[in-house]
């Protein structure tokens, strides 16, 4: 199952409230929401950031390099 809001993941489980398996798991939904919002929140600045951690668009900007094993490979699909 893959759920996208908190509510309807605890409605699924049934947890009962005031319990430590509910308080437990109402505490690891806070974090996770607190490390998202965090993580959210810190955007690379500088392109060597983002060479060096993303994936996106800004990393690939025409620069090919001859020296890497996939240079000119075409894909498959």
């Amino acid at each position: 199952m893959v759920f996208r809001d908190a509510k309807a993941l605890r409605k699924w489980l049934n947890l009962p409230l005031k319990t430590p398996s509910r308080e437990a798991f109402d505490s690891w939904i806070a974090s996770l929401e607190a490390a998202d919002a965090q993580r959210k929140g810190a955007q690379p600045s500088t392109r060597e950031e983002l060479l060096a951690t993303g994936f996106g668009p800004e990393v690939f900007s025409g620069e090919l390099d001859e020296s890497d094993p996939q240079y000119q490979t075409r894909t498959v699909i």
